[in-house]
Order: structure tokens, then C-alpha cells, then sequence
């Protein structure tokens, strides 16, 4: 297995690798992107607009300078649709086997994704998603229903 925590890993708000191959976190400095990509990743989802103020100007374009892919999607974390998560899934079903890292403002959002998708498309238990994204993280009552819509039966 290849780790591709950056030098600073504790610097990156919330950062945590889920599995080989995948991370998350919250808002990289522009160091720390390049950190992560110096040790492999190839794919960063950065959840919510670049546009917005909490996120690097340009992240985007420099990315792409590196010949790393970037996705930026717009997901209300109190909100989310079924919409948001079938772009999330497919998203990560196309780059699945590239190192990714996952990344919102706090690491809170990319948490509740990540977490649906272990569950939806790994067949792993909720307990099992809760264990393996941020502590403390425990999913509201529009992210449960959503995931029972989504994948009957995933929740007993």
C-alpha cells in the first residue's frame, strides 16, 4: 500500500486517508495541494464552488497545469439531492484504481459522501462508513433518508 500523506498531513484541516487510494479532508492550501500531489494523487473533488470564498483561487487551473483531474460540485450539506450523489458516485466509479482526494471547507461534506458511497457502491454497513470517515461524523436525517431512497434496505 502507498501512503500519500503530505509531510504536513495534521495541517490539512480534518485530513484522513479512508482507504488505499483515497482521502479526504478539508480546504488544501495551495503547498498542500502540491504536497499530495507530489506523493500520487491524481484526482481531487473539491465539493462546493471554486468560486467560493474558503476555497484557493485558481485551484482548478493549477491542478490542470499538473495533469491532476479536478471536479468542483456544488453540494448544500444540509440539502443534498439525488442528483448530488449520482454525480458523486459516478465520478468516483470512472476514476476508481486513481489515487483521489476528497475535499470541502471542513472535511464535514466530503465525509457524508464518501461515507454513501463506501456504503452504495462498496456494500459496506453504516457502522463501517461511520468508522472510516472523520470522527465524530454522524450523518443528519436528510443524509440517512436520502442513502434509504437511494439504496433500499441499506440501512438495516
Amino acid at each position: 500500500m502507498v501512503d500519500f500523506y503530505p509531510v504536513d498531513v495534521h495541517q490539512i484541516e480534518h485530513f484522513k486517508q479512508i482507504r488505499e487510494g483515497l482521502a479526504i479532508g478539508g480546504q488544501p492550501t495551495t503547498q498542500q495541494l502540491q504536497q499530495l500531489i507530489a506523493e500520487g494523487v491524481e484526482v481531487v473533488l473539491q465539493l462546493h464552488v471554486d468560486e467560493a470564498p474558503y476555497s484557493i483561487n485558481g485551484e482548478r487551473y493549477e491542478l490542470s497545469q499538473l495533469g491532476v483531474v479536478h471536479l468542483s460540485m456544488n453540494v448544500v450539506l444540509h440539502q443534498p439531492t439525488q442528483s448530488d450523489l449520482w454525480h458523486f458516485f459516478d465520478f468516483m466509479d470512472v476514476y476508481q484504481g486513481k489515487n483521489m482526494f476528497v475535499h470541502c471547507a471542513d472535511g464535514f461534506c466530503a465525509s457524508s459522501m464518501v461515507a454513501l458511497y463506501l456504503i452504495a457502491r462498496e456494500g459496506r454497513s453504516l457502522d463501517e462508513a461511520r468508522q472510516m470517515v472523520l470522527p465524530g461524523w454522524h450523518p443528519s436525517t436528510a443524509w440517512l433518508q436520502l442513502l434509504d431512497e437511494m439504496v433500499p434496505h441499506s440501512l438495516s
